[in-house]
């Protein structure tokens, strides 16, 4: 990143740094639109979801009290007919986008979204990413400006962010789930969620009986009872430390560590921040049963099992780290299984899989 100045380089990685400290997915938003435009300056930033089934909008912004109440509603009614929101729905793609990628000028002031929202916050130019796509609900992040429009320096600034972004967001969400059903609140935790507390130098850990015997298990080691793998130990620290070293290229995203068992896979995510370093422990067995699609459908193995996993709601990235494959060599795949469905989007072909299964494959 030789374009970037080593004050721009210095300032990403302390927001990545950050970025993946553990969060629930409300820290991690706020964390997200207070803390962006600092990198990429803008008058309004938001974090939106969107639930196309209820459907439902939330819309957080920094500053807080910028928009209006009631402005989620109107977002409800509007959003799914942008171009922007079609596209990426349509195609899964999550890259940094603007509104006039799709529309001119008059084009994009005739929008009733501009009319009803974005024209009463004085917005004239917006950029965002996408952080999930999934086949019910997609996750974004946007930025807003007035009069002067993001420059292709700021859509590049985002696009390399956005893998980093994307991990973190996974991660707060998983936090999310355990916190929602935590012992203090009377209901058990997940059944398929352990945490991992590390010490200092990640020789020693906190876990439960079940997270020991999962390490154990899925690693094929025999383990003392606070101790952790020593591949497993030297991924963490070879993690830690990629984001904190001084170079001119920022990391890689900070990806789940997949280890597969015989009949289930580990996701382990590792989030730290100050003096807390903790493992989030995921076990993962399709939903969706990748045999059934392939019989259904005439896949190949690894077709279906991509199929499944995209039914699921997972983005192509997540999907290439459960299966060990480029995020490029998943989008084959599901152009291939496209042609095989009849369909011309992954929308499309996550409902064919979820009908299939839901009629007994």
């Amino acid at each position: 990143m030789q374009w970037l100045e080593h004050r721009d380089r210095k300032l990403l990685r302390a927001f990545l740094i950050d970025s993946y400290r553990p969060r629930d997915l409300p820290a991690f938003a706020r964390h997200v639109v207070a803390s962006l435009p600092a990198i990429i300056p803008a008058e309004l930033a938001g974090y939106l979801t969107f639930n196309r089934q209820i459907p439902r909008v939330t819309w957080l912004t920094s500053p807080a009290d910028a928009v209006p109440p009631g402005a989620d509603r109107i977002m409800e009614r509007l959003i799914g007919g942008l171009p922007v929101t079609s596209h990426r729905l349509r195609t899964g793609d999550a890259s940094a986008l603007k509104i006039c990628d799709f529309l001119n000028r008059a084009q994009f002031r005739r929008l009733p979204l501009y009319n009803e929202v974005l024209r009463p916050l004085r917005v004239e130019h917006e950029v965002g990413i996408a952080l999930s796509v999934g086949p019910v609900s997609s996750t974004a992040v946007a930025l807003y400006r007035a009069t002067r429009d993001f420059a292709e320096r700021d859509r590049l600034l985002l696009d390399v962010l956005r893998p980093h972004l994307a991990q973190a967001h996974e991660a707060a969400r998983t936090v999310s789930r355990m916190s929602d059903r935590t012992p203090e609140g009377g209901l058990p935790r997940p059944p398929a969620l352990e945490v991992i507390a590390l010490d200092a130098e990640s020789h020693g850990a906190q876990m439960s009986r079940r997270g020991h015997a999962w390490l154990g298990e899925h690693f094929g080691v025999r383990l003392p009872r606070a101790s952790l793998p020593e591949p497993f130990r030297l991924w963490i620290v070879q993690q830690e430390e990629a984001l904190r070293q001084v170079a001119d290229d920022l990391p890689l995203p900070r990806r789940p560590l997949i280890v597969e068992g015989r009949d289930t896979r580990l996701a382990i995510r590792l989030l730290s921040g100050g003096d807390e370093r903790v493992l989030i422990v995921e076990r993962i067995e399709p939903v969706i049963r990748p045999a059934s699609l392939g019989d259904r459908f005439a896949l190949t193995e690894r077709e279906a099992e991509v199929l499944a996993w995209i039914a699921q709601g997972k983005s192509n990235s997540e999907v290439a780290a459960i299966v060990s494959a480029q995020p490029r060599t998943i989008e084959k795949h599901l152009e291939r299984v496209y042609r095989k469905l009849g369909v011309d989007n992954r929308f499309a072909a996550a409902m064919l899989a979820v009908v299939a299964e839901g009629n007994g494959g």
